[in-house]
């Protein structure tokens, strides 16, 4: 009666059968796999200067060919760069900037023809820095600066521009 018991307990599935686990461990695998790409995409767009920023705010008023921007940002790190569209294609955009950053180091660069750097500002720890250059519109009308953060936290500029 024993071996009956033991051979009803325990049937015999082959010898590919791991018990519990086997279809477990395809779904783990799974997991695993999933989890690995992910934390690699997040580590290549952190290389390749991804941007990440918490808490930014900004504005944009415009009357004629003048105007105002103000960015606010809690906190920001990496390399991005964003574009202004203004009512203008091809034009030349005069802009005067002051940037300030509370911790880390914030820059801006302003882009012209070709992305040439047309104004640079770097601020970091404190500091307030302020400038004048020029970005160049596309066809479709957008203006683009460069930023790149480094760990910055309580950062503000101010662009005043004109259209020329």
């Amino acid at each position: 009666m024993r071996k009956r018991l033991a051979s009803v307990g325990r049937p015999h599935f082959g010898p590919h059968y791991h018990g519990s686990t086997g279809v477990a461990q395809p779904i783990f695998r799974t997991l695993v796999v999933v989890l690995l790409v992910s934390l690699l995409a997040l580590l290549f767009t952190a290389c390749e200067g991804g941007y990440t920023s918490r808490g930014e705010r900004s504005s944009m008023t415009q009357s004629g060919d003048r105007g105002e921007i103000d960015v606010r940002i809690d906190s920001a790190s990496g390399s991005v760069t964003k574009g202004v569209e203004f009512d203008c294609a091809g034009c030349i955009v005069e802009v005067d900037v002051t940037l300030q950053v509370e911790q880390g180091t914030y820059k801006l660069e302003f882009l012209g023809e070709d992305e040439e750097v047309t104004l640079a500002l770097e601020a970091s720890d404190g500091q307030q820095v302020t400038g004048s250059g020029y970005m160049v519109t596309d066809s479709f009308g957008e203006g683009e600066y460069r930023v790149t953060a480094e760990e910055a936290r309580g950062v503000s500029y101010h662009i005043t521009y004109r259209i020329r």
